[in-house]
Parts: structure tokens; sequence; C-alpha cells
């Protein structure tokens, strides 16, 4: 049932309300009770999101044993590249061994095994980009994109407790963890301080002797510059000098990913 509602969900809006509340009105119909209102809502949603977690994090470590036991064999290939392929026989004993107790125990994406060729991250995260042997074409514009949201509409919120608690991670995620930002947010400020404006600068006010402007039209339009200036003030959204969000009860205010040419997250 937990499969059937997870493949549901890929092609359908999760709603677990909606799947559950079908369910209890299935049973209720046939006579078959439940002893507490929406008590199958909770238990169903959170069967749910733990069943697919299981799923991705067994996923993860079946795909970074194979990684290892790749890479040992194309070592293996490469120490014996002048004996012949039938006179070759891997042994089980030879190959790594893999801790799979942990999702952590992956094979290093961050080295290819050949330097001239995208690393293994790479490659599974789009392989018409990164996967073929023409991987780098000269009339490609760009190898990435870099996307930026700044919208105050990604948020999220914070814990109950004062204290920053990281969210719940997928086995593989594509996000940064904060200690990585944290760190190159220092080496950056490192090479190249920001620069502080002073408190007074952004507030500063018009002398009493000095006179407003007047009121015109803007060239080619029958529009009042005062009503352009309101128009542009109430444009909350492109002001970066006005918070967007409550930092007392959102963390995130922004997004920043960044993706190939098929639009896959790198």
């Amino acid at each position: 049932v937990l499969d059937f509602a997870r493949e549901l969900f890929v092609n359908a809006a999760p709603n677990t309300t909606a799947w559950c509340e079908t369910l209890e009105g299935f049973l209720s119909a046939r006579n078959f009770k439940l002893q507490t209102q929406n008590s199958l809502r909770g238990r169903f949603g959170t069967a749910l999101h733990w069943y697919a977690t299981l799923t991705d994090t067994k996923n993860v470590m079946l795909r970074n044993y194979l990684d290892q036991v790749r890479g040992a064999v194309l070592s293996m290939d490469d120490e014996d590249d002048d004996t012949e392929m039938n006179d070759v026989s891997y042994q089980p004993e030879h190959l790594p061994d893999v801790d799979m107790s942990s999702p952590s125990a992956s094979v290093d994406h961050n080295n290819p095994m050949e330097g001239d060729r995208p690393s293994n991250y790479l490659c599974e995260r789009c392989p018409l980009c990164f996967g073929g042997e023409n991987w780098c074409k000269k009339d490609e514009l760009v190898d990435a994109i870099v996307c930026i949201d700044a919208c105050f509409t990604q948020k999220r919120r914070k814990s109950d407790s004062k204290a920053w608690t990281a969210p719940r991670t997928h086995p593989d995620s594509v996000f940064v963890s904060k200690e990585d930002v944290d760190n190159m947010e220092a080496e950056v400020e490192d090479v190249r301080p920001s620069t502080k404006v002073p408190a007074n600068q952004g507030h500063q006010t018009m002398p009493s002797n000095q006179a407003k402007p007047t009121d015109d039209y803007e060239p080619g339009m029958q529009i009042p510059t005062s009503v352009l200036d309101g128009c542009n003030d109430s444009f909350v959204a492109a002001d970066e000098k006005r918070m967007k969000a409550s930092t007392l009860f959102f963390a995130d205010t922004g997004l920043m990913a960044m993706l190939c040419r098929h639009d896959r997250v790198l």
C-alpha cells in the first residue's frame, strides 16, 4: 500500500489527507470504524515518510557499493591491461569492503577516474551533459546555470526552540550543508571584505531649506512622476534594503541553485 501511494503521488499532487479520508469513508461504509477520528492520517503520513526515506537510503547505499566495485574492477583492469580478458578472473574477496551501516560510506564523487572527465557525481546528475564522450562542446555557451530566487515566498519555518536545528535531509540531497555555506562565507569575507554602510546614511532627511522637486510628467508618458515613484516604492520584492520576512519565525528567505541546460539540479 505504501509503495502504491508513493507511485501515485509521483503522478498526482501528494495529499495524504484526501487519501486517508477516502479510505476512512470506504471502511466506514462497510462498518469498519476507527477508534478516533483522523487517527489514520497522522500514522499514514509518518509511515509513508519513513518508508520513502528507507527506500531512498537503500538506493543510495546500493549505488555507492556498485560505484566502489566498479572502481575496483577498473583499477584491476588498468593493472592487467596486457593480460587477455579471458585469463582474468575476479574473486569476490578482492572487491572492496563497504560499510553498509551508514549511507555516508560512498565513493568520492569529487575525484573522477580520469583527469579530463567529469566526476561521477556530475555524470549521475545529468548523463546528457556530462556522461557522453563529447561532454564539453565548444558550441555550447555554458555547462552550468546559477539561479537565485530571493523572493520571500521561499522560506522555512523555524523550530520551536531558539537554537537552529537542521531540517531532515534527503539521503541523496543536493542541498549544501550549513557548515559548508558558513565556511565559504568566511572565506569570501576574508578575500573580499564587505563594506559596511553607516547606520545614518540610509536615513538621510531632506534639509528644510531645500525645495521639493516639482511633479512633472515622464517623457513620452502621460503619467506624473509622483505616480511612478509611488509604484516603485510599493514594489517590495525587488527592494533589497527591505526585510521580506521576519527572521524570528522563518529561517530561509531565498533559494539558490546550480542547474544544467536540461534543468537538472547539480
